[in-house]
């Protein structure tokens, strides 16, 4: 959901850009965004997956809470693949579907391998590396492979990373093993920890990094 709104908000400039061939300089500004929004929203997802679960489904499927962290990490790398497939699709359009052929294939075979063996989780697997392999192989043919476009060069909004790696750490090897905190005040946990990260770097992005928004702005014009 969170994925899919982001998208429909950020398109129309994407386009924007693409028809002014500009997406190379635009999409360094916009995705590493999308990265710092979603990478710590997976890595959340996947300590609290059993609250998640037991809060949104009914008790039959909250079992298989243990698949959420690697299904969430799947769809953060096909939604972060739309990007150089959008530029694929003006520039080398024929390109599209042999990537999804191609993990169409990839899935199909590592299924075959891992449900047997992993049952439900194969599956899952199966699919998050169907849709890294889609990730790699876009980002080839659009020539987005260089980590500029995955990372700002700031160097200190790139250490905002830690908060979320260290939280997650902390609970789920040192809270969760030594504390039984009962579903409310696990909710109120993790709202505490996910907003001690975004609540900076949104606040970065959208309202100290002048040149990020200044970019949505001349967009307008």
């Amino acid at each position: 959901i969170f994925s899919t709104v982001f998208m429909n908000l950020f398109t129309p400039y994407v386009y924007k850009s693409l028809s002014e061939k500009t997406s190379g300089v635009f999409f360094k500004e916009l995705m590493p965004v999308y990265v710092g929004i979603f990478l710590p929203l997976v890595m959340y997802y996947s300590v609290f997956s059993g609250i998640i679960c037991s809060i949104l489904l009914a008790k039959e499927y909250s079992s298989w809470h243990f698949i959420l962290p690697c299904i969430s990490l799947g769809y953060f790398f096909v939604c972060l693949a739309n990007f150089p497939e959008m530029i694929i699709r003006f520039e080398k359009p024929k390109f599209v579907p042999i990537g999804y052929g191609g993990a169409l294939v990839l899935n199909i075979i590592l299924n075959a391998i891992l449900i047997p063996r992993f049952n439900i989780m194969g599956a899952a697997i199966g699919t998050a590396a169907s849709y890294f392999f889609v990730l790699v192989y876009f980002s080839l043919i659009a020539k987005t492979k260089s980590i500029s476009y995955f990372f700002t060069s700031k160097k200190k909004v790139n250490l905002l990373f830690l908060i979320p790696v260290t939280e997650c750490i902390v609970y789920q090897f040192i809270i969760k093993q030594k504390f039984s905190i009962k579903p409310p005040f696990c909710v109120v946990l993790a709202v505490l920890m996910a907003a001690s990260y975004f609540l900076p770097y949104l606040y970065y992005y959208f309202v100290r990094n002048k040149r990020f928004t200044q970019l949505f702005e001349e967009k307008n014009r």
